[in-house]
């Protein structure tokens, strides 16, 4: 293990980059946060939603029990950065995650973006709070083979960071996001863009396919969660997963015929709970994109939850945290 990750940053950091920096201690007081927006005790969790309405954060909230701590939401480059609704909810005490999403990594990497770009930079300095940002979430997937190659990728990333810091957006935390889905963990040392320009790891784990050996699932192999827990530690980086949740379509497997998961709630709970996994934040992704991806745990919108018993649970956890 110790030889492999080895091998792998010594490729992502490029033998530049001294190994070994110090995540952050917990403070003696929790509720507060340390540089960077890391949680000075325990996790921080959030939550996705449809269309990034307030209507849906309040629905998910109202039926959790609480107020989620971060609010992940998606956009294209030139989108208004902040929306109303993302203003509101950083006054209310939110911390917001925004991806930025682009179609050509070689047009940002050129500059030929850099007005739009600007514009978002400083949209996220106006808020003057700490904002999770991440350029291309999930570069890795092959859905984005024709935006570029990973070295675009990198250029890119590298270019917004830079564009960002020139505007003097200090407030500013890059989170680079991968799948979290071991088959496509060789290509994942190319896409790091470099310790300089990466606050924290961001991980995207679903149960697909349904997990059964958690022991396996949580395990240090390789591409597994554990891994990625010792990755972060290495790279003295906090682990974060900025989408996490069930995962089910008509074409999944299921032994017993079951579409609800409330162990794998229960499991990742209590995983992303424990500090030794240097977790600082975590945001189900309460959305079902289309049948194929069933994700959503609300059961007062659209047509309801599929999964009735890991909704309950999830309220339960999460609700009480």
């Amino acid at each position: 293990m110790r030889r492999f990750l080895s091998l792998v940053l010594g490729v992502v950091l490029g033998g530049g980059v001294v190994l070994g920096i110090a995540i952050p201690a917990h403070a003696a007081t929790c509720g507060t946060l340390l540089p960077e927006a890391v949680p000075a005790c325990g996790a921080l969790w959030g939550i996705a939603v449809p269309g990034a309405s307030e209507s849906g954060l309040q629905a998910d909230e109202a039926t959790v029990g609480r107020n989620f701590d971060i609010v992940y939401d998606f956009h294209q480059i030139g989108d208004t950065l902040p929306t109303a609704a993302e203003v509101h909810e950083v006054a209310n005490g939110h911390l917001l995650h925004v991806n930025i999403e682009s179609t050509n990594w070689v047009a940002v990497r050129n500059g030929v973006n850099d007005a739009a770009l600007t514009k978002q930079a400083l949209g996220v300095k106006s808020l003057n709070a700490p904002v999770y940002v991440t350029f291309n979430h999930e570069p890795d997937v092959k859905s984005k083979v024709s935006r570029g190659t990973a070295a675009d990728f990198v250029a890119a990333w590298r270019h917004v960071h830079d564009l960002f810091a020139a505007k003097g957006v200090t407030n500013a935390v890059w989170v680079w996001v991968m799948v979290g889905w071991y088959p496509n963990f060789p290509g994942y040392a190319s896409f790091y863009p470099g310790n300089d320009v990466v606050d924290e790891i961001g991980i995207d784990a679903y149960n697909v396919p349904q997990v059964r050996n958690y022991t396996d699932y949580f395990s240090t192999d390789v591409g597994k969660l554990g891994w990625f827990a010792e990755l972060s530690r290495i790279l003295g980086k906090p682990l974060s997963f900025p989408e996490w949740g069930l995962w089910d379509n008509a074409q999944l497997s299921r032994s017993d015929g079951s579409r609800d998961d409330p162990m794998f709630i229960q499991k990742m709970y209590e995983w992303m709970n424990d500090p030794a996994h240097h977790v600082s934040w975590a945001a189900y992704f309460d959305i079902n994109v289309d049948t194929g991806s069933m994700h959503q745990l609300q059961p007062d919108w659209d047509r309801g939850t599929i999964y009735p018993q890991a909704s309950k649970r999830f309220a339960e956890l999460f609700g009480s945290d």
